[in-house]
């Protein structure tokens, strides 16, 4: 990797951060392998994953941090929530992380330990571009995918006729007292 002109590029799913240089960016593509695929489908509960491609590059970030700027490009075959039938989501979408080498601020403490941005990641020995290509997926899919024209069953109605409001006697009893006469 290091040594020759421009960006480099990286095919791997894991870069090791000490490989990296920090005089120029490096490109990368994550193509997983139809077994990882098929593996990666199952941990975030899809039928299949035909197509997937995490294309990038990270570059240098003040004096130790590393931004990582990516594409990433998928179909996923999800189980339709009525149907139960197969639906294809295509995904398509920018990704941005920076690795922070500062744990005090990419690892939150206290109460509650949120980041406002949730573009930070703690950096660590590797940037595991398999691990960034599932969360983006995770966040990105349908929590409940349907196929077109699918439509919940109906539901039943409130007020049924054979089934009327349990105050409907109460009701035809009060129309059926007498009114109050003002006495003079």
């Amino acid at each position: 990797m290091h040594g020759s002109s421009g960006p480099h590029t990286s095919s791997l799913d894991r870069l090791a951060v000490a490989d990296l240089d920090r005089s120029s960016s490096t490109n990368f593509a994550f193509v997983p392998t139809p077994s990882q695929r098929r593996v990666m489908a199952r941990e975030i509960g899809a039928l299949a994953l035909p197509r997937l491609r995490l294309n990038g590059r990270i570059i240098p970030h003040q004096e130790t941090d590393w931004l990582l700027r990516a594409h990433l490009i998928a179909t996923a075959n999800q189980r339709c929530v009525v149907s139960l039938n197969s639906v294809k989501t295509r995904l398509s979408v920018d990704v941005e992380r920076r690795f922070i080498a500062d744990r005090s601020v990419a690892l939150p403490t206290g109460n509650c330990p949120m980041l406002d941005d949730d573009t930070i990641e703690p950096l660590e020995r590797e940037i595991d571009l398999g691990a960034i290509a599932r969360e983006v997926l995770v966040l990105e899919l349908p929590l409940y995918p349907r196929a077109g024209g699918a439509s919940p069953p109906p539901t039943p109605q409130a007020a049924h006729i054979d089934n009327p409001s349990p105050f409907a006697p109460l009701a035809q009893l009060r129309c059926n007292l007498p009114l109050d006469k003002p006495t003079s």
